[in-house]
């Protein structure tokens, strides 16, 4: 059958950028949407400085995303809720959004792809659907896999 590997996105961020190893997508421009507004709402000048220097900072010559770790007690933040994209910076003229530590990782799949071990295989099989796993690969010919708001993030 082959391998089926991916990766992983749309994984949802709760954690505090500055409680440990953070990852930051990045693109140019302005950051906009519910990233931009959370950032405004809720992050104090302090904690924005801390965290904006340490992505100014970064030598990760990534052009996709930057993982960064800030110093001990440098800022304050939690969310009250969970994101696919969490707090949006500007820094040097590019945006920087929070997203969960495992997000754009690559995993293998093969596993999950069988029969019998994802509960949604066999439903969707009763159904004449496509196997939810192997579809992205096989159908789509895509290699990422967005995990799916129905999933509990337990499993990352």
């Amino acid at each position: 059958d082959g391998a089926y590997v991916y990766y992983v996105d749309e994984l949802r961020v709760a954690e505090s950028p500055c409680s440990g190893p953070s990852r930051w997508l990045r693109s140019a421009g302005e950051c906009s949407g519910p990233s931009a507004d959370l950032a405004a709402a809720e992050l104090d000048e302090t904690s924005r400085g801390a965290i904006s220097a340490a992505l100014g900072a970064s030598t990760d010559a990534n052009p996709y995303m930057v993982d960064i770790q800030l110093p001990p007690m440098s800022c304050q933040f939690e969310y009250s809720g969970a994101y696919t994209r969490g707090l949006g910076l500007v820094v040097s003229g590019e945006c920087f959004e929070h997203v969960h530590a495992d997000s754009w990782s690559v995993y293998d799949f093969s596993y999950w792809a069988a029969a019998g071990a994802h509960p949604g295989n066999a439903v969707h099989l009763a159904e004449g659907k496509p196997n939810p796993i192997k579809k992205w690969a096989e159908e789509a010919r895509v290699a990422y896999l967005h995990f799916p708001a129905s999933h509990a993030m337990a499993w990352f």
